[in-house]
């Protein structure tokens, strides 16, 4: 009896591993057709491309709004005020802050609260 108990539970398993086989032939033919109904592969493949550059381009106008947005407040380490000779068309190009031995753009740092929180004089240089 337990030989036959097993001999139909093998055929049960064998037919349902041939159900899920043909199955899956099934929704592979039906994927296919999708693909060749909507352009082939490479109409897919220059959409998907389309969406990266949608993407990558939302991503830097993120980061530039939030640049904009989200300002510094830290303490600089100096505050330069270029009076050299030049051309300085920008309101903050002869202004910069010195932090960390960078040059940082006044434009990065919430200005009030720097003044209002640090003890900094400007060093003018010529």
């Amino acid at each position: 009896m337990k030989n036959k108990g097993l001999g139909l539970i093998g055929i049960l398993i064998s037919i349902a591993i041939i159900f899920a086989i043909s199955s899956g032939f099934y929704y592979l033919n039906t994927t296919n057709e999708e693909v060749e109904d909507s352009g082939g592969v490479q109409k897919i493949l220059n959409e998907a491309n389309k969406v990266t550059e949608y993407l990558e381009e939302n991503n830097k106008n993120i980061s530039k709004n939030l640049n904009e947005i989200i300002k510094l407040q830290l303490c600089p380490d100096v505050w330069i005020d270029n009076q050299m000779p030049g051309d300085f068309s920008e309101k903050y190009q002869r202004q910069y802050f010195i932090l960390n031995e960078k040059r940082r753009e006044l434009e990065e740092f919430d200005f009030e609260w720097v003044q209002e929180n640090c003890n900094l004089e400007k060093q003018i240089v010529y």
